[in-house]
Formats: structure tokens, sequence, C-alpha cells
């Protein structure tokens, strides 16, 4: 499975950071004019690891969602283990997950971050466990989701990620939707769909079209009004606003809504 080396990852987040920040500096050593004051936000500590992908998404969409505020945020990331976690979903085991997250969110603390959000939906199923045992607020992105799907007005809508998100319709929590049933040979091909981005980075071009036909299917048979994309690693290859059919990427909505917390 593709994962690149922890310190790698680390370095070039810190460099790019470092770029970031030293673009006034630079400029008044040329003898520019001293830079508009930026505005402040609070500290981000983002929980990354569980899909190294997704971590590298949620990276530059946040970048890139604080520059359109003209922001240069403050992030800090603490990789977790994506075999431990696994392990812990795997085995339907919540609250050890939780236990295991509030771990990292403690380090993300003493670290100096303000509030916290997970680079992944998966995790997302121990929240009810987790939101006690944290020292910090949350941005949970199953909120999120649900904020913006009431605000499209949706009704029936379909949900693709891997096979716990979807066998577990977002662990119960999203309420007030007709939530379809793809049915069992959908959400396994989906999940494997899902497993092949996460391990090469991105869709074959036949899993491109399974993907892109299903969703075709879902909203002119089905009914379906807005197709969550429920997994970061798809959001990687159905980009909402870049296809034919209503698309809610949940990560992006989940981005917006950590940029806004931070600003708050």
């Amino acid at each position: 499975m593709y994962r690149p080396k922890r310190r790698q990852l680390v370095a070039g987040l810190a460099l790019s950071t470092a770029a970031a920040a030293l673009g006034p500096v630079q400029a008044l050593a040329r003898g520019g004019k001293d830079p508009i004051p930026e505005k402040n936000s609070r500290c981000v500590g983002l929980i990354g690891g569980l899909g190294p992908p997704s971590t590298i998404f949620y990276y530059e969409n946040l970048l890139r969602a604080f520059a359109e505020v003209g922001v240069t945020p403050r992030l800090l990331i603490d990789e977790a283990d994506l075999e431990r976690g696994l392990a812990f979903v795997q085995a339907d085991d919540r609250a050890g997950l939780a236990r295991y997250l509030a771990t990292l969110i403690d380090q993300l603390a003493a670290g100096g971050a303000q509030l916290v959000a997970m680079a992944a939906v998966t995790p997302h199923l121990c929240m009810p466990q987790l939101a006690p045992l944290s020292h910090l607020p949350i941005v949970d992105i199953i909120t999120a989701i649900d904020v913006e799907l009431r605000r499209r007005r949706a009704h029936r809508v379909a949900l693709l990620g891997n096979r716990y998100t979807m066998a577990q319709r977002l662990y119960g929590r999203l309420t007030g939707f007709e939530l379809i049933d793809l049915g069992p040979d959908v959400v396994s091909k989906v999940h494997r769909i899902y497993l092949s981005v996460v391990a090469n980075g991105g869709a074959s071009p036949d899993d491109l079209s399974y993907l892109r036909a299903l969703c075709a299917r879902l909203v002119r048979q089905e009914g379906v009004d807005t197709i969550i994309v429920g997994g970061t690693e798809l959001s990687i290859v159905l980009k909402e606003g870049t296809e034919p059919f209503p698309l809610l990427d949940c990560s992006l909505a989940h981005i917006r809504a950590i940029v806004a917390r931070a600003m708050a």
C-alpha cells in the first residue's frame, strides 16, 4: 500500500509553510513596502496518516481555502498509524479508536493547536466516544455534510465511500434524508475502487468509467438529487463541480467548516 515516509511528508509541509511565512520578510529585504497585516486564525491541528493521499488533499485544499480569505494558516499535522487505526475500525472498537485518537489530539494541543480535525471520513465513526475525551474542539465532518445537504435542500441522497462508511450509512449520524441502499454488489465494487485509489493515488480508466456510470444511473433511475462523495480518496477522482451530476464532496465541505471555525 502506498505510504510516503513520514519524514518526507513532514519536511515537505514544513518547507511549504516556511516559504509562505518568509514572503513578507523577503519583500522587505528587497526594499519593498511593509506587507499588509494578515488576518489571524486559530491554530488548526490535523490528524493525518489515516490515508496518505487524503492528508495531502486536506493540506493543499486548506491552503487554498485560507488563501481565499487572505490568511496564511497556522497548521499542525500529527500522523496517525494507519494499520493501528484500521485494526480498531475492522474490530468495530470505537472506544479503542477514540482513546487512540485522543492521544494524538493531546499531542496537537501540546504543540499549540486550538481546534482539531481528522483528515478522513472513517475515524468519525467514533465521534460520540471521542468528543468527551478531547481537550480541543473537533470540527466534525458529518455535521459539515448535514449543513451542506440542508443548504442544498437535498432529499434523496446516495453515499459513496469505503465499505464501513457505506454499510453503516455514515454511522447512523446522518438523519432527515432518504439515504438509498446501493446493494452489496455495488458496495463491494466501490470499496475495491476506493482501496485502489488509496494504494495508487488515482483510479484506472475502467474504474473511473464505472463510478461515472453509477452516478449517472443513480440520478436517472433512482431519483437521487445528491451523491455524497464520502471518502477523501474518491474526491481525488470524482471532483465536485466538474461532473455532470450533483456531487457533494464531503472533504471540501469539511475543509470549509474548518476554515470557518478557525476564523471565528
